[in-house]
Order: structure tokens, then C-alpha cells, then sequence
């Protein structure tokens, strides 16, 4: 479907396209109350979950959630695995940090 605005014509899905992080990309989620939480992020629109997710109950780090994104969780960080998908709206989500030790928290997201 193609739409014309101002005597240029764009194709329908250049102008209304969802939202949506790259699949597979692991976030630590920072929500309301203290909640944080790890997992693949996905949005669509106003909602966001994540998938595989898992509460980060005790970071165990002394560098901060900086540190667990950077090089994984270490032996003190303490996971609450939620066995699947958790739901929030985008207005809810803080801030999030897209983890860069992807393999390290690969693997300790299995269990979820």
C-alpha cells in the first residue's frame, strides 16, 4: 500500500512500522520498586517483555549492574527464574542495559 504526503509517495510500512528490539538481545530491565530484571528483550507498540526472564534477586557485584552486564552474573549473584515470559508497559521500564556478556548470561538464563 503506498500513501502520498506532501506530493511524496512512501510505501505504508515506511510510515507505520512496529517497534521491535532485534530478537534475541539480552537486557537488564530496571522497573518500579526495586524489581530488575534479566532477560530477551522484545517491544511491540507500548509493550514490552521479556522472554527466558529471570529477577536478579542479589547483583553480587562491587562494580554495580555495569559489572554483571559487562562480564555475567558472578558466583554471588542470586537469579529468580520466572519460567517463562514477563510483561510490562514501556512507561514502566526505567532504564535498561542491553548486556555485552551475552554467552555468560545465555547460560544462566537456560533455566528460565
Amino acid at each position: 500500500m503506498k500513501i502520498e504526503i506532501n506530493g511524496k509517495t512512501y510505501e505504508a510500512s515506511e510510515i507505520i512500522s512496529e517497534k521491535k528490539e532485534e530478537k534475541g538481545v539480552i537486557k537488564i530491565c530496571i522497573l518500579p520498586s526495586g524489581n530488575v530484571l534479566v532477560g530477551y528483550f522484545n517491544q511491540k507498540w507500548s509493550s514490552c517483555w521479556l522472554e527466558n526472564a529471570a529477577v536478579i534477586r542479589r547483583w553480587g557485584t562491587e562494580r554495580g549492574l555495569g559489572q554483571i552486564s559487562e562480564e555475567g552474573p558472578t558466583s554471588e549473584t542470586i537469579l529468580d527464574h520466572c519460567h517463562g515470559r514477563v510483561d510490562f508497559d514501556v512507561s514502566t521500564l526505567i532504564f535498561s542495559i542491553e548486556v555485552t556478556a551475552v554467552m555468560e548470561w545465555q547460560s544462566a538464563l537456560l533455566n528460565s
